[in-house]
């Protein structure tokens, strides 16, 4: 007889509970300070000096280029290049010899130009350009040449104080170059005259507010962007477990900006438990290539993340890695290693895992070259970033595109799973184990005639996984998100073919996109799903679920709470040091609207999962010592343990509901019958390593489930009573 699906059953025809959802922590903005500081690029002085605000980016060696945030719709970047030609006060001309290049501090960078100094203070929101000049030469009107190199056009304009507007092909204005301004010793301002005319910038200060003037003067227009439409394409999250440091930010979120649709930045902060004290630890805002379609991963036992990214150039597409140590808080100082791919070569759709106990990730990704197309993998250790370790092809496919790859491997290694659109439409998974070797594919996962599956992810490890996929009905039916739990047990040597347990709805209607999924290493029966839903054309949201062991939906959480307008590309990972002491699961998104930022959410079980409460009392000397495991909804184990007494026969009482029945009529004087009767069961305790009576059942992963479990021990102690059975006191289990 099998005792723990009799349990079920009854547990799930008689709990009468409340749905609770999981604890939610309010969301906190992760990119708060979007200011990217100055900086040499990752591949060095050649790759230039550059920075980055709100809604620019600017490029500062060998001359001043500002380059305004576009977004997607825009086909390529306007950026606008400056370059100083004169400055001349009265006749003198005071620009002379090379430029001496010189970074001041993180936002600000200096030209010497003989006897003036360019500098640029980098803000928030804006660029101020400023000409210092500390002495009078001699008297005269103040004169500032400049050329302007952009795609962005102005009318032309005589002498007059105010902004100069560049404007696109539509006439809109994107950057504006802003009034001049001298600033005197005494903090007098003195307005000057802005011209522009076929490419080139004057500014004129006469000579009698030059005579006026108290030297060192200074210059001060300032260039902004006039239509800011900052984006953000993806985002990618990873949570190493290891928290012993002070300094030991176990959290990395790195994300895709969009500057325009040729042109992909790619942003990494790190932040502590509870999302607090995010800095900005990876910044790659060249112009020189995009970065799209981002991976994440984490090695704990050294502690770095591994960040991902399909980086295009012209007609080819790279893979490059950046690994970022967890306890260095400063800018861009992990290693770097690019694949390099041949003209009309494309590495694309990156997935990578990550390790809890070696120093290597596995680099899953499509090759395309051509008409040939195949799924391969690597193995690269940010420890020794300048090579890595090609894998055999995974898969040789003309219809099978982003591959998906478990988020840490497992004792002996990775799984991967990918979409085949054929007929049938099957996702098709394959083992990578940590030598580098590969098992079989094994085909028809999830197979059917009656959908195509698309964007498959898979967590899970050890025997225990988990896949999910965005169903497209072939014909009539209901799109959705599938769930699909997978048994498969595997040795190096002599894995066994996976079998799906079960397929379940996680959620039904239309339009979603399927983000991520990660796994509990701690209790092994749950995951957390993250997928996208757009509601209409101009609307989207974000949802989380919670999945049991046999891939049933727990509760669903929308992680924004509508505290942003367009929650969207939700990424989640396990977090086993929620604060608390309890487990939970960390979650990043971006929100597209008026802030256009990234958040971060966690998404912990109720500390009243972990400690039953107590009602009622034993009798005849019975222990009030009992180790349970969190009372959570999906639990394929739920177990407790009666201590105290070891090799004595016990069952355990498990019902919906409490009562106190005196049992003195049964020879059990002073003792009570405390659960409720109607719908209980009584389950006989195995002994556990120590003979200690264990109950071992499993939770249903239905919300309707979710409420108070009561159970009570009743233990064989011959000679403690006329009947020779006493009882525990009934524990009180809040299901979460």
């Amino acid at each position: 007889m099998n005792t723990r699906r009799i349990v079920s059953f009854l547990l799930g025809a008689s709990l009468v509970t409340t749905a609770v959802a999981q604890d939610p922590v309010t969301p906190v903005r992760i990119d708060q300070d979007r200011f990217v500081p100055i900086h040499t690029h990752l591949s060095g002085p050649a790759g230039g000096i550059w920075a980055a605000g709100n809604a620019y980016k600017v490029r500062l060696d060998g001359g001043f280029e500002f380059i305004p945030a576009l977004g997607p719709t825009a086909p390529v970047n306007l950026p606008l290049r400056w370059s100083t030609e004169s400055v001349r006060l009265g006749g003198t001309e005071l620009v002379s010899g090379e430029a001496t290049e010189r970074r001041v501090h993180d936002a600000r960078y200096e030209y010497d130009l003989g006897d003036v100094v360019e500098a640029y203070d980098l803000r928030h929101d804006d660029v101020e350009q400023t000409f210092v000049i500390e002495t009078r030469a001699r008297g005269g009107a103040l004169t500032v040449r400049g050329s302007v190199d952009s795609p962005l056009h102005a009318d032309a304009r005589p002498p007059a104080h105010g902004p100069i507007a560049f404007q696109d092909d539509d006439g809109n204005t994107v950057v504006e170059y802003g009034a001049a301004t001298v600033i005197d010793a005494r903090g007098r301002a003195f307005p000057m005259l802005s011209s522009y005319e076929a490419g080139s910038i004057e500014l004129t200060l006469d000579a009698a507010s030059v005579a006026a003037a108290e030297f060192p003067i200074v210059v001060d227009p300032t260039l902004v962007v006039g239509l800011p439409l900052d984006d953000i394409g993806e985002v990618v999250l990873a949570v190493l477990q290891q928290t012993t440091s002070a300094n030991y930010r176990n959290h990395m979120v790195a994300f895709t900006r969009i500057f325009s649709a040729s042109d992909h930045d790619v942003l990494g902060y790190t932040y502590f438990e509870g999302v607090s004290n995010a800095v900005v630890v990876l910044a790659d805002v060249t112009t020189a290539y995009s970065n799209e379609h981002i991976a994440i991963s984490g090695l704990d036992t050294p502690g770095r993340f591994v960040v991902t990214a399909e980086q295009r150039q012209g007609f080819k597409t790279h893979l490059w890695m950046y690994g970022q140590p967890a306890t260095v808080p400063t800018l861009n100082q992990g290693s770097t290693h690019t694949v390099i791919a041949s003209t009309g070569e494309h590495y694309r759709n990156p997935a990578s895992g990550g390790d809890r106990d070696d120093t290597d990730v596995c680099i899953v990704y499509d090759f395309i070259q051509g008409s040939s197309r195949t799924i391969d993998a690597l193995l690269y250790d940010p420890g020794h970033p300048s090579s890595h370790t090609p894998l055999p092809t995974i898969r040789t496919t003309s219809q099978e595109l982003a591959p998906a790859i478990t988020p840490y491997a497992g004792t002996h290694g990775w799984i991967v799973a990918w979409a085949d659109q054929g007929s049938p439409s099957q996702v098709l998974v394959r083992q990578v184990f940590k030598s580098g070797s590969q098992g079989a594919i094994v085909f028809g996962v999830a197979s059917s005639s009656n959908n195509h599956y698309f964007e498959p992810r898979i967590a899970g490890q050890d025997g225990r996984y988990m896949v999910t996929a965005r169903g497209v009905p072939i014909g009539l039916g209901a799109l959705a998100i599938r769930s699909l739990r997978i048994d498969w047990d595997q040795t190096p040597l002599q894995p066994t073919v996976p079998q799906v347990r079960s397929e379940r709805l996680v959620h039904v209607g239309e339009s979603y996109t399927n983000r991520s999924l990660a796994f509990d290493e701690v209790t092994r029966s749950h995951w957390e799903a993250g997928f996208d839903h757009t509601v209409s054309l101009f609307a989207v949201t974000t949802r989380a679920a919670r999945l049991g062991f046999s891939g049933g939906t727990v509760d669903t959480i929308a992680p924004d709470e509508g505290a942003h307008q367009n929650p969207q590309s939700v990424s989640v990972a396990f977090n086993r040091s929620v604060s608390g002491g309890t487990l939970g699961f960390s979650l990043a998104y971006f929100t597209r609207d008026t802030l256009n930022g990234v958040y971060g959410v966690i998404h912990r079980y109720s500390p009243t999962s972990w400690n039953p409460t107590t009602f009622g009392a034993g009798c005849g000397g019975a222990s009030t010592l009992e180790n349970w495991t969190p009372s959570l909804a999906g639990s394929q184990e739920f177990s407790g343990t009666l201590l105290g007494h070891a090799g004595q026969l016990a069952a355990c009482v498990v019902g919906p509901a409490s009562t106190t029945i005196p049992l003195d009529a049964l020879g059990m004087p002073s003792c009570f019958y405390l659960v409720d009767p109607a719908g209980s069961v009584s389950v006989p305790g195995v002994g556990d390593g120590s003979g200690n009576p264990t109950l071992t059942m499993s939770l249903p992963d239905y919300p309707a489930f979710l409420g108070d479990l009561h159970t009570q021990w009743l233990i064989v102690q011959p000679g403690a009573n006329p009947l020779g059975v006493i009882t525990a006191a009934s524990r009180i289990h809040d299901v979460q």
